[in-house]
C-alpha cells in the first residue's frame, strides 16, 4: 500500500472515529438526562446504530472491531481554565515538560463535553473542551494520551474488548496519577 493511500485510510478512519465520539457522546447526555433504565435502551440502540458503521469500515478494507479509548472527565483540577485552542496545549506541555512533538493532536468538536481526550490505534490524538477546564486538566490528559502513545509506539496492541480496556485505562490513570503526585511545579487548588 502506497503511503498516500495509508494517509488516506488513517484520515477516513480518524473521521469515522470522530463520528463514533458524536454517537457516544449524545448517548452519555441520554443517561444523564433520563437514568438507567433509558441508559440502557440507549446503549442497546448504540450498539445496533453502530452495525452499520462497522460494516462501512469492514468494507473500507479496515478493521471492524476498532474502537477508541476515552479519557473521563472528572471535576475541575487546579488552575486557571485553559482557552480552547492547540497554543494553550503547547504552552501546558511545555511548562510542564510533556513532550509532544511526535503527537498529531487535534481539537474536537466543541459540543462534545463527556471526554477530555482519546488516543486511537493510529496514534492520533482528539481533545475535547472537558480537557481545558484547568491547568491540572490539561496537562493530566496530555500525560494520560502520551502514556497510550507510548505504549502502542512499544508494540502493546490497542485493546478490543471491554476486558482489554480496562487494564489499559487504569494503568494510565494511575501513571497520570502518579505524574501529577510528583510534578514538581503545580497550581495552588481552586478554593471551593
Amino acid at each position: 500500500m502506497a503511503d498516500g493511500d495509508l494517509a488516506a485510510v488513517f484520515k477516513g478512519l480518524a473521521k469515522d472515529a470522530q463520528q463514533a465520539v458524536k454517537r457516544i457522546s449524545d448517548k452519555i447526555a441520554t443517561f444523564v438526562e433520563d437514568g438507567a433504565t433509558r441508559a440502557k435502551a440507549s446503549v442497546d440502540d448504540l450498539t445496533t446504530a453502530d452495525r452499520g458503521a462497522h460494516d462501512r469500515i469492514n468494507r473500507a478494507g479496515r478493521r471492524p472491531d476498532l474502537d477508541v479509548l476515552f479519557r473521563a472527565s472528572r471535576k475541575p483540577g487546579a488552575g486557571p481554565k485553559q482557552l480552547y485552542e492547540m497554543d494553550a496545549v503547547r504552552k501546558i506541555a511545555e511548562k510542564y515538560g510533556i513532550d509532544i512533538s511526535e503527537m498529531d493532536i487535534s481539537l474536537g468538536d466543541v459540543k462534545y463535553r463527556g471526554f477530555q481526550g482519546f488516543t486511537g490505534p493510529d496514534l492520533t490524538t482528539i481533545l475535547f473542551v472537558p480537557a481545558f477546564r484547568s491547568e491540572e486538566d490539561l496537562a493530566r490528559t496530555l500525560e494520560h494520551e502520551l502514556y497510550h502513545r507510548r505504549d502502542l509506539e512499544s508494540g502493546k496492541p490497542f485493546p478490543m474488548t471491554e476486558a482489554e480496556k480496562e487494564p489499559w485505562e487504569d494503568r494510565a490513570y494511575a501513571h497520570d496519577q502518579q505524574w501529577w503526585d510528583n510534578h514538581p511545579i503545580r497550581p495552588e487548588p481552586r478554593r471551593r
